[in-house]
């Protein structure tokens, strides 16, 4: 039996694994810059942290991608042309919020480095407007297909 999936989960679904990936091409890039330093790692050392890199992207993607996608929905009926900065905004304030909630603190007091909160956050922002694209194309062919009109 085959399932289908919504536009909506499909989105969700790519930007968890997206992140993911992210964080394998980071361990990797750290093992190069690394190489450089002490030698080459041990085969086993570099799949096994990137494996952990790759189980820590996914959450880590996934509270950006939740609130971006929810924000996009969210104000697509109401304001369709915020849909995309909307998006943006959830994709930063997600991380914030559940690194806050992790932590205790205040996202910025959180023991993540300046660097990290430079690289993640912008790069989660156009990962949202990247990824909830499809969305808003589904949305233009429903209505040129006669199907249900656009909502303004």
């Amino acid at each position: 039996m085959g399932e289908q999936s919504t536009p909506l989960a499909s989105a969700f679904f790519r930007m968890v694994i997206f992140g993911g990936a992210v964080g394998v091409v980071t361990s990797l890039g750290l093992h190069i810059i690394g190489f450089f330093n002490s030698g080459l790692p041990h085969p086993m050392t570099v799949l096994g942290n990137a494996g952990m890199a790759f189980l820590t992207g996914l959450p880590a993607a996934a509270s950006a991608a939740a609130p971006a996608l929810g924000m996009h929905r969210l104000v697509e009926a109401r304001k369709p042309a915020l849909r995309i900065p909307v998006a943006a905004l959830g994709a930063v304030l997600g991380p914030l919020a559940a690194i806050s909630l992790l932590t205790g603190v205040p996202p910025f007091e959180a023991p993540v480095p300046t660097l990290g909160w430079a690289l993640f956050l912008p790069a989660a922002a156009v990962a949202a407007v990247h990824f909830t694209k499809p969305l808003r194309q589904s949305r233009v062919l429903q209505a040129s297909a006669g199907g249900a009109p656009l909502l303004r």
